[in-house]
């Protein structure tokens, strides 16, 4: 045990993993979308509202592991442990089932979220697909497929590289989300009010 603590320490330490203006960028999204998603949750009653407050925590947790690096430790952890346990050459399949996990789990979520939130899903799908696409990115990042590597941090366009572009795409569809969701009610019409119906919506 001790020998896989110190090869995890040896192979990450904690530290800011984006320094670049890119970075911190994507960590500003992460906190104007924790921020926007509070908002919703304040405003907001019932499901909606919890479905708010779980993507607000789920952001915030996000942006502190943007620069932490969290899945830096994962994939070095996993590295450590497969090479002290002696299948550091079969370490391709592992991460292949892991990928297929996550994607799985992604999916039912995804569902899940829809079944949960099927009232609301005509308002709700940005988010919803938002959060989709960055727990996915996050969880195939952390495998760390050279491949994937590769696409993620070739420099593109301008020299932009696809890896923020693609967290920032989901958090800004979230914040757009909630930041609608999170708008201050008006005043209900004496029509709603005489059928009962849900006007904040």
């Amino acid at each position: 045990m001790e020998l896989i603590l110190d090869c995890i320490s040896g192979a990450w330490s904690p530290a800011v993993g984006d320094p670049d203006a890119w970075g911190w960028a994507v960590v500003a999204t992460y906190g104007l979308a924790t921020a926007l998603c509070l908002r919703a949750a304040w405003r907001r009653q019932g499901r909606e509202a919890a479905f708010w407050a779980c993507a607000a925590l789920l952001m915030a947790a996000l942006g502190v592991n943007k620069q932490l690096d969290l899945q830096t430790l994962l994939t070095a952890a996993g590295r450590c442990v497969a090479r002290a346990q002696g299948w550091y050459g079969a370490r391709g399949a592992v991460q292949t089932r892991f990928v297929e996990a996550v994607a799985a789990v992604a999916a039912l979520s995804l569902i899940g979220a829809g079944v949960a939130m099927r009232a609301h899903l005509a308002r709700l799908w940005p988010a919803i697909l938002g959060l989709a696409a960055v727990l996915t990115y996050v969880a195939v990042r952390a495998a760390s497929f050279h491949h994937v590597d590769q696409i993620l941090y070739r420099p593109g366009w301008a020299g932009i590289k696809l890896n923020p572009v693609l967290e920032l795409a989901g958090a800004l569809l979230i914040a757009a989300n909630a930041g609608m969701r999170g708008r201050r009610r008006g005043r209900p019409r004496a029509s709603d009010q005489t059928q009962g119906r849900d006007w904040a919506d």
